[in-house]
């Protein structure tokens, strides 16, 4: 309500904060979870309630050791607050987002392709593949990686990446490479399938 008093609660707030309503109910919420004045779903909730305007955020519970989505809704007797569990998703994007910086900052060239028949279409290279190739990022997204070869086809190591991506299967090849400006590189390249949550390889 307008006092902060808890007037209901769900089973399954219950069941996030750990106590029944006959314990909550009719009690303020900030006695009850002090720690909760600290956070900034208190700033927004105090929003809420006081400019009559409904506010959504994602917090971390140190109480819980979870990450919730909060929406709240201004009402004529106080706020509606709806809160779920998002600590899945949020670890999730966490650790994707490591993973891509970790990519960025890659001292060595990181080439993304699709895995269609034949194709292996370009979708992302790090900087350090620019930096190595001098092709920018814009120039080779959609071409497949052959183009590096140039013209220098009768590499014996060709027909072994031609299996690996054929049978999808992860190794190491060493090709003669060209950048931009024609010169010669060779390439240690360590090819690796990634599949997909049901295993298909995307």
């Amino acid at each position: 309500d307008r006092d902060w008093r808890f007037t209901y609660l769900n089973a399954k707030a219950e069941q996030v904060f750990r106590m029944r309503s006959r314990h909550l109910l009719g009690r303020i919420c900030w006695d009850v979870f002090p720690e909760g004045t600290r956070t900034q779903g208190y700033r927004r909730l105090r929003e809420a309630m006081t400019e009559g305007r409904s506010v959504e955020y994602l917090e971390y519970s140190l109480r819980y050791g979870i990450w919730y989505e909060v929406k709240a809704y201004p009402q004529p007797e106080g706020l509606s607050i709806y809160f779920r569990e998002v600590t899945e998703r949020v670890t999730a994007e966490q650790k994707l987002r490591l993973h891509e910086r970790a990519m960025e900052a890659s001292v060595n060239a990181v080439v993304i392709t699709t895995s269609r028949r034949h194709k292996h279409s370009i979708v992302h290279v790090n900087p350090a593949f620019e930096r190595i190739t001098g092709y920018s990022a814009a120039e080779v997204l959609g071409r497949n990686c052959r183009f590096l070869q140039g013209e220098d086809t009768d590499q014996p190591e060709l027909e072994v990446l031609r299996t690996l991506l054929k049978k999808q299967k992860e190794g190491r090849v060493t090709l003669r490479n060209y950048r931009k400006d024609g010169t010669l590189f060779y390439n240690e390249l360590h090819v690796a399938p990634v599949p997909s949550a049901k295993g298909h390889v995307t």
